[in-house]
């Protein structure tokens, strides 16, 4: 109760100062503040019996069992890849590395594609392409066949004929479609990125954001 109030009275102290913060930042350092004390308080006690996670475990596998083969996660739209992951999972932390134009960002935007047609809500976080550039790429993959694939480069700067451009503008119809969020602006923090899928969390269809890249 104590920390309650200090925090309360930092938090006026400088809405206050008008110099000082801005109200978002006032807000944002308040809200991080009350939810680690919330965290504190609802964890308890870290350290558990080993029994309770060999009693989850035990329970992941004969729900594995009753899908018989089914995949549990949210698919990456690669079926291979899922073949062998089994898809991803709540509370995973999965980096793609390689080295520059090795592919990582059209396949994180390929993972993307493939979750958001799935029907998971997804929020993108960008540093090096503008939200148009990602929605061209997924344009593009949307139109892509063997034998006369529309480009990214080629749709980009405007070598289209007409028979192209009718694929390539109805290929950014199903864009439109999918549930997946994009934020270009870069300067990016682990707090603004929390904040900003809580604040998307609250405002989309069904109120679950199921990824984050």
């Amino acid at each position: 109760r104590r920390s309650v109030i200090q925090t309360a009275d930092v938090a006026m102290r400088d809405a206050y100062n008008t110099g000082a913060k801005s109200g978002s930042e006032i807000v944002e350092e308040t809200q991080q503040t009350l939810q680690t004390m919330h965290s504190a308080e609802s964890l308890g006690e870290e350290l558990v019996h080993v029994s309770q996670g060999a009693d989850i475990a035990l329970q992941d596998v004969l729900d594995a069992i009753n899908r018989e083969g089914d995949l549990h996660g949210i698919t990456t739209g690669l079926k291979g890849l899922d073949v062998k992951t089994g898809g991803m999972f709540g509370s995973q932390l999965i980096v793609l590395a390689g080295r520059p134009g090795m592919g990582k960002t059209a396949l994180a935007l390929a993972i993307a594609k493939g979750a958001s047609l799935a029907g998971h809500n997804g929020a993108f976080f960008s540093i090096e392409m503008k939200s148009n550039e990602l929605a061209l790429r997924l344009a593009s993959d949307f139109c892509f066949n063997s034998t006369s694939p529309v480009e990214y480069f080629s749709a980009r700067k405007g070598e289209l004929d007409e028979y192209q451009y009718k694929r390539f503008s109805n290929g950014m119809d199903k864009v439109k479609e999918l549930p997946l969020f994009i934020s270009d602006k870069g300067g990016y923090t682990v707090e603004s990125v929390r904040r900003e899928c809580k604040r998307l969390s609250r405002t989309i269809k069904g109120g679950k954001l199921d990824y984050v890249i």
